[in-house]
């Protein structure tokens, strides 16, 4: 038997729990990165806020508009089913807006996307597929030049991908 191969049996010996530390080193970082590459990712919070956003500040929604928008001021003609359809539009989200005055009496109501917003009827019950938003905004009602303030109670759904 020859000097050398008895060396390189020993070096083999010893760079065992070398290769075991990078072995497991490298596992661990694969699965760190599946787990981040695999998670699901909801975005609902984030459609929502996206919504309200366009809602109030788009020209081609509610708010009044002139050489620039005026949000929290709906112009009063403006606020119809089919205008907030074309606005505001996606498959997976549903709303009602009610449009109140200080009484607390309905002055406009709008549905877009009614299949979905269906489900604004069980946004109480235990949900899978499904979120439900509800937000009351003060807002000033523009109807034929003449101002009055109001409430613009919105329910939202936003359906799961």
């Amino acid at each position: 038997m020859k000097k050398g191969s008895v060396q390189l049996g020993e070096e083999t010996i010893k760079m065992l729990p070398r290769v075991v530390l990078v072995a497991l080193i490298l596992l661990v970082f694969f699965i760190i990165i599946n787990l981040y590459l695999s998670r699901d990712v909801q975005t609902s919070d984030l459609e929502y806020y996206l919504l309200t956003q366009r809602l109030f500040y788009s020209a081609d929604c509610f708010s009044v508009s002139d050489e620039r928008v005026y949000p929290g001021i709906i112009d009063l003609s403006k606020f119809q089913e089919g205008r907030l359809q074309q606005c505001a539009f996606k498959e997976r989200i549903g709303y009602k807006l009610d449009l109140k005055d200080l009484d607390g009496k309905v002055l406009q109501s709008v549905k877009v996307n009614p299949s979905v917003a269906a489900y604004l009827d069980f946004c109480d019950v235990k949900k899978k597929n499904f979120h439900c938003y509800h937000k009351k905004d003060f807002v000033v009602v523009e109807d034929q030049g003449i101002r009055k303030n109001a409430f613009l109670e919105m329910f939202v759904v936003v359906q799961d991908a």
